[in-house]
């Protein structure tokens, strides 16, 4: 894994387990319920595509996906950058459905940080799908107003720059696995779980001792 630079080791950063990071997204789903339903959900590659499928399925909306990325990746076969920096967006040609897409879409990411990538999603669509698409909203789940060059239509959070005057850097739950990769996955295999009978009886109480009756002196 490549060296941090002095400024990324700074940068605060703010983690969120299961838990929490599926309660956002259920706060998502609600948000874009409360406003006009829309006739697709697009959904930007990777961290957008579990959130708009989500919302997707809740609100039974046709789902498609676009690929986008902008932070570097280890150097593995010939492809350059280093992995958690931000280099030149990259978007897929075409996005993968099962249906037509068409109407007005909502199109969703995991956080609007610089901002670029909604940016540059929305006018794709916009641009080469003009015919068919009458209207395009944005959403996310944290939205960075300090930094971020646009703002969504629709966001949960909106994250406030710490006392540095950045932005702390959201980590996701599923982050984990591409730092640990597979030895992770192995090292969470090969643990031993204990099945819930067993941690039900862990968890019994024991029965009170009965304490030696004491004779009164006469």
């Amino acid at each position: 894994m490549a060296k941090r630079t002095a400024a990324q080791k700074k940068q605060v950063r703010r983690y969120y387990n299961w838990s929490k990071y599926l309660r956002l997204v259920e706060l998502l789903v609600t948000k874009i319920n409360e406003g006009e339903k829309p006739d697709f959900i697009v959904g930007v590659a990777a961290g957008g595509l579990f959130p708009a499928m989500v919302v997707a399925k809740t609100l039974d909306i046709p789902f498609a996906a676009m690929a986008a990325y902008s932070y570097g990746r280890k150097k593995k076969k010939g492809r350059k950058g280093l992995r958690n920096q931000r280099g030149k967006l990259h978007l897929g040609r075409s996005i993968a459905s099962t249906e037509t897409l068409e109407g007005k879409v909502v199109l969703i990411d995991d956080v609007a940080d610089s901002g670029v990538t909604l940016r540059e999603c929305k006018r794709w669509l916009q641009e080469y799908y003009h015919k068919v698409v009458t209207s395009v909203r944005t959403a996310v789940i944290w939205y960075k107003p300090t930094v971020s060059c646009v703002r969504p239509d629709i966001f949960v959070r909106a994250v406030k720059p710490g006392k540095s005057g950045e932005c702390p850097f959201i980590v996701q739950p599923f982050e984990r696995y591409e730092n640990g990769g597979i030895h992770l996955v192995l090292k969470n295999l090969s643990r031993k779980t204990t099945s819930p009978i067993a941690k039900q009886k862990k968890r019994a109480v024991k029965p009170a001792r009965k304490q030696p009756s004491r004779q009164r002196s006469r």
